[in-house]
């Protein structure tokens, strides 16, 4: 890091203007003007400042006749090494590789130059002469070195260092006058070029920032998203075109109104709360929904996007509205058919589910609940607890049925019998349909469940009345019908026991006259067998046929 400070040792004892240190004003009669001349019309045409610096360089190692030189320009506190040219025979290459620090050239030189603004002529860099204690000068086999400031109107633009390793006294007075002429036109177009540079740059900028914001509001406009940008005090700043136009506005009509009349008087108290929520919390994004009121009176339905942004150092709120009126429609023709849905499965008591074998139930209906006497309050109940409300003896049926279509994968029904918590007995018929994969992985069954109790009693009943229809026509008495009708109905009704009863007035009791049972259903302790009918004995019947009973409710 070069220290730019002043150099106590140059300023306490300054190079006298002699042809060893500081150029003295060359004599007029030195002055090569065809030379000087022709140096300035080479480099003063040149607005490019890479081709400028190279020839520049190469002007400057020819007319002074150096092996080599340096362009040195300062950058902040710090001075850079811009361009190198070096001969090779009758060739000057010349690098602009990238600015580096100077350290391998005589600092002295170099600080005094900066402070001075004055040119520095060493004839022979290896004799005793005030910088003879620089390190970069001891050990060089620079011979002859010439340092010239590059100023312009007292601004120092840079260092111009050529050096020569083979001879003193190379560079003479009339190269010296020459090279003095080249920093000067180096020096005032250097600052032009810097000048038009920077004219360039901010015209490009200029231009680019134009077409930027050209972009952002021919964006801004015609994007299909409505776009609102409010002030502090709630008004419209803002708008894009396609925003106005979707209320049936000019962007001019909006700009200035209070951003609240724009929406459904029920929405602003809560639209007012979310832009609060905005101003207070800057940067935090903000969602709602609200509606809209167009200018002719019909409501637009739109999802609202907020955050609050510094511009020009003053918050504003920037919204973007989403027109999400078929949305709503979509929503609420979908909340209208789970209605009718829901109101048709409770007339027909059918509900619907689906259960997965890896993930248990995942989904029952409002009805499917009620069938199945559980509470939506509880969440959905799990297979097993389903699976204890069936009747007792239809569990080992159905447990196996259910294993078998898990393992064929197939579509399934059965009929099984739910017996409620608090009693009631209810017929269930269910029909089902797997779900397989795109890879035909079980995913789950989909299915209803039907209440059929009513159903399955009506047929029942039906079929009591075509089998009675059938004894009474057959037999010959009641007494040989009776018997027969009360098997009837325990076989197609189901019940475990029947009996038949006949009042006798004149004892004032009830007595057994037949009994009937339904082997299928027969309690475990029933001595009966099945296929054919029974004695009351035979049935452990409460009361043996003829025998009296007094129920404590009959009065006779």
């Amino acid at each position: 890091m070069l220290d730019l400070a002043r150099d106590p040792h140059l300023e306490q004892e300054k190079p006298t203007a002699t042809s060893t240190d500081t150029l003295a004003a060359p004599a007029a009669e030195q002055l090569d003007l065809a030379a000087a001349l022709k140096v300035s019309e080479e480099i003063s045409g040149e607005m490019v400042q890479e081709k400028f610096i190279d020839r520049l360089m190469r002007a400057a190692i020819e007319h002074a006749g150096a092996e080599r030189g340096f362009l040195i320009v300062p950058e902040g506190d710090e001075l850079q090494i811009a361009a190198e040219a070096r001969t090779h025979g009758d060739n000057v290459t010349v690098n602009q590789g990238g600015a580096h620090a100077p350290h391998a050239l005589p600092n002295s030189i170099l600080r005094h130059v900066v402070r001075t603004q004055e040119s520095v002529l060493l004839d022979d860099a290896s004799a005793q002469n005030i910088v003879s204690g620089d390190p970069c000068l001891n050990g060089n086999t620079a011979r002859s070195v010439l340092c010239l400031p590059l100023s312009n109107r007292g601004k120092l633009i840079g260092l111009l260092y050529l050096e020569n390793n083979l001879a003193p006294r190379v560079f003479a007075a009339a190269r010296i006058t020459v090279m003095k002429l080249l920093a000067s036109q180096a020096a005032i177009s250097l600052e032009n070029i810097g000048l038009y540079r920077d004219l360039a740059e901010r015209k490009r900028a200029e231009r680019a920032l134009s077409e930027s914001e050209a972009l952002w509001r021919a964006t801004f406009d015609a994007n299909p998203t409505m776009y609102f940008m409010v002030d502090p005090d709630r008004r419209i700043a803002s708008v894009n075109a396609f925003g106005a136009e979707q209320l049936g506005y000019t962007a001019s009509d909006l700009i200035g109104q209070a951003l609240v009349e724009a929406y459904y008087e029920s929405d602003c108290e809560s639209v007012r709360t979310h832009m609060d929520e905005c101003f207070h919390e800057a940067g935090r994004i903000v969602h709602w929904e609200a509606r809209k009121v167009r200018k002719d009176g019909t409501t637009l339905w739109v999802r609202e996007t907020a955050n609050a942004v510094l511009v020009k150092d003053r918050p504003m709120l920037l919204i973007a509205s989403e027109d999400i009126g078929e949305h709503k429609r979509v929503e609420q023709a979908l909340r209208q058919n789970e209605a009718y849905l829901a109101e048709a499965q409770r007339l027909t008591h059918t509900g619907s589910w689906a259960w997965s074998p890896d993930q248990d139930n995942r989904y029952w209906s409002e009805e499917c609940y009620r069938l199945l006497s559980f509470d939506p309050q509880d969440g959905l109940p799990r297979f097993e607890d389903f699976f204890q409300r069936l009747h007792p003896d239809d569990q080992p049926g159905f447990r196996e049925l259910i294993q078998t279509a898990i393992r064929e994968k197939a579509e399934w029904q059965a009929d099984y019998r739910i017996v409620h918590p608090d009693g009631p007995v209810r017929d269930i018929h269910v029909v089902a349909h797997p779900v397989l994969s795109t890879s035909g992985h079980l995913v789950e069954f989909v299915g209803t469940a039907i209440d059929v109790t009513e159903r399955r009693r009506a047929e029942q009943r039906q079929h009591v009345q075509y089998r009675v229809t059938r004894i009474l026509a057959d037999a010959a008495t009641v007494g040989e019908a009776t018997p027969k009708i009360l098997q009837a109905m325990c076989e197609c009704l189901g019940w475990d026991l029947g009996a038949v009863w006949r009042i006798d007035p004149k004892a004032g009791v009830l007595r057994c006259a037949s009994c009937g049972a339904h082997p299928p259903s027969r309690p475990r302790n029933s001595k009966l067998s099945p296929g054919r009918a029974h004695s009351a004995q035979e049935a452990d019947c409460p009361a043996v046929s003829g025998q009296p009973v007094r129920p404590r409710t009959f009065r006779m």
